[in-house]
């Protein structure tokens, strides 16, 4: 069995016999910490069809999930995997967000942009023009 991240068989024992899921693509940096699949199936001809790893969608992990921003194609992925922006990460919204509404922050800067519970703010921290209360610990805008 091939390692987490690779593809092939690898019972030929020989250097060849797992091979990197090109999810996005087939380069070493995707097996940074900020990798973007488990597994994946290759079938000859098509694209690879990659078990993605979590905040990451798509057939090759190519797209951040709902509820999360970043933008996996880009070019500091692949030489430099922690640069700002380049990786999916939790949109950070202060938990007034639904973190299944692929509308809620945008899914490139992270700012939120359907904040629930009266709540307003680019991250979702203050009440509600005309609400008052504590919209990040007690979560109660009234």
């Amino acid at each position: 069995m091939c390692g987490r991240g690779y593809h092939g068989d690898a019972t030929g024992q020989t250097p060849n016999d797992c091979l990197l899921c090109a999810c996005p693509i087939p380069a070493l940096s995707n097996k940074c910490d900020s990798s973007f699949a488990d597994s994946c199936i290759v079938e000859v001809g098509r694209p690879p069809t990659c078990s993605c790893q979590p905040g990451y969608v798509g057939q090759q992990c190519q797209q951040c999930a709902p509820g999360h921003y970043g933008n996996p194609r880009a070019i500091g992925h692949y030489g430099n995997p922690r640069a700002i922006g380049s990786f999916c990460q939790e949109c950070r919204c202060n938990g007034n967000i639904d973190p299944e509404d692929p509308y809620a922050c945008d899914d490139i800067t992270g700012r939120c942009l359907r904040c629930l519970n009266h709540t307003a703010g680019d991250a979702c921290e203050v009440c509600e023009n005309s609400y008052y209360g504590d919209a990040i610990g007690r979560k109660d805008c009234r």
